[in-house]
C-alpha cells in the first residue's frame, strides 16, 4: 500500500495496512516503510494526493518532484511484485 505523506487519507491508509499486517504500533522507520507477512507499506515523503498525476495549478518544481517520486515508487512496486507476491 502506498499513501503520500501530504494526503488527507494517509492516516486511514496507515491504519488499514497495520490492521491487515497485524501490527499494533509502528516503530522507527516502519512509519515510512515496512514489509511484513506479504504486506508492504510505503510513505512517499513531500508529496500529496494525486502525486502520480500533474494537478492543475501545481508548480513546475513540484511537478518534477512528483514525477521523480512516482517513477521511484512504480519501480519499487514493480520489483517487489516480481520478487515477492508474483514470483
Amino acid at each position: 500500500m502506498v499513501a503520500p505523506q501530504h494526503d488527507l487519507l494517509t492516516r486511514e491508509s496507515r491504519n488499514m495496512i497495520m490492521q491487515l499486517a497485524g501490527i499494533e504500533k509502528l516503530v522507527g522507520e516502519e512509519e515510512f516503510a515496512f514489509e511484513r507477512d506479504g504486506y508492504r507499506w510505503h510513505l512517499p515523503i513531500d508529496v500529496g494526493h494525486g502525486f502520480t498525476h500533474a494537478a492543475p495549478g501545481t508548480s513546475k518544481q513540484q511537478q518534477k518532484l512528483d514525477q521523480d517520486e512516482s517513477e521511484k515508487v512504480y519501480s519499487e512496486i514493480q520489483e517487489w511484485l516480481k520478487t515477492g507476491p508474483l514470483a
